[in-house]
């Protein structure tokens, strides 16, 4: 089996809520090919128009300059993992009842890192627990977590999540499920794809930014 090369992909999108009609056009698309990049897990993007790629089996960050080319972030030229970012080793374990097992097996995979830009009172770094089927949220000061909800329905394997602009005050939270527990390529556990088609897309409204206590309302959409 040849190696995946990954790719970011950049599109023009529009929609319309009378019609609930979506479009989406290819504007750009940048290559990694020849790159020591094993995983791509998250894109972010800095104030400056770049873009942050992380990369979870050697625990590397990757930088595409706004013109597209591609430069070092954060990565060990040893080729060792750096510790701090790194996967960590757990045993086996069953996500949604079904056995999970990786080549290397991780404690936990925390996906798609986001933080609330529309709102300057949310300090809190928001994450899917893809194994736990939720998302969480995590204090940057003191690296306390919240659930803010977890339900085997509205997830399946999620995987990445992002805020959307307000609209009538309001900022949803998106999350994405990729279903990589249900794919044999990524899954020891498992000899072939048991995978859900539709994949999911919940929306998450927020209500109260206390420090204890979240209220959450969510509804899939497929």
């Amino acid at each position: 089996m040849a190696a995946a090369i990954p790719r970011v992909y950049d599109y023009d999108f529009s929609y319309n809520p009378i019609t609930r009609h979506f479009a989406a056009t290819l504007t750009r698309s940048v290559s990694f090919e020849g790159s020591p990049l094993v995983f791509a897990e998250d894109v972010e993007v800095k104030s400056t128009g770049a873009y942050v790629v992380s990369e979870s089996i050697s625990g590397a960050l990757w930088v595409i300059r706004t013109d597209g080319t591609i430069d070092f972030g954060l990565l060990p030229v040893t080729g060792v993992p750096i510790p701090i970012l790194a996967p960590c080793e757990f045993l086996p374990t069953t996500v949604g009842g079904i056995p999970f097992a990786t080549a290397g097996n991780f404690a936990e995979s925390l996906h798609g890192l986001a933080f609330n830009r529309f709102s300057s009172t949310d300090r809190w770094l928001y994450a899917a627990d893809s194994l736990q089927l939720g998302v969480v949220r995590i204090n940057t000061a003191d690296g306390s977590r919240q659930v803010v909800v977890a339900d085997p329905v509205l997830f399946n394997f999620p995987s990445k999540l992002q805020f959307l602009p307000p609209v009538a005050g309001l900022t949803p939270q998106v999350v994405a499920s990729d279903q990589e527990h249900r794919l044999a390529a990524i899954n020891a556990a498992i000899t072939a794809d048991i995978t859900q088609p539709p994949w999911i897309v919940t929306k998450i409204h927020l209500f109260g930014r206390g420090a204890t206590g979240v209220q959450a309302g969510a509804d899939g959409s497929k």
